[in-house]
């Protein structure tokens, strides 16, 4: 005998109804997780962003700033050029305190991040201030590898919900 009750169509409509609510509760699950995981994935690259600006000024600092002293404009364009192969750099430049400007890549007004530093040169145990390193770094590659992490993301957790 057939329990006539699982046929009726109140039984049928609250069966989907639930299967309708499971079904957006773990689609909105998986944005949100998705989402959250974004942007900690935005806020490494920031730091790395920050890192290699640290990175930059520690490593080519010093002889850039022995370049300026010297006014030595070939080493200065070569040592600039030099900063373009550090992933993300796109723009460097130097402006001194006299006024000369040097400049290497091209530089965005958005979707980027600058990095102004002072550089100086110790001569005769003294400080002496020379100007500005100036480093660009576009977000578009950033972004890239942010966009292919939530994609990533995104398939991974909805697999996991099946």
């Amino acid at each position: 005998m057939t329990n006539r009750s699982s046929y009726h169509p109140v039984f049928s409509s609250i069966a989907q109804r639930l299967t309708a609510a499971l079904l957006i509760f773990g689609v909105l699950a998986t944005l949100v997780t998705t989402a959250v995981q974004v942007y900690f994935d935005y806020q490494k690259e920031l730091d790395l962003m920050d890192e290699r600006f640290v990175n930059a000024r520690v490593s080519h600092g010093r002889s850039l700033s022995a370049s300026v002293w010297n006014l030595s404009a070939r080493q200065i364009e070569i040592e600039l050029r030099g900063l373009l192969d550090i992933t993300g750099f796109e723009y460097a430049e130097i402006r001194t305190l006299s006024g000369e400007v040097w400049t290497v890549g091209s530089r965005r007004l958005v979707d980027t991040v600058v990095d102004e530093s002072p550089l100086s040169f110790v001569s005769f145990g003294e400080d002496q201030p020379l100007g500005t390193l100036v480093l660009v770094a576009g977000k578009d590659q950033m972004f890239e590898r942010i966009k292919i992490q939530a994609m990533e993301t995104l398939i991974y957790l909805a697999l996991q919900r099946n």
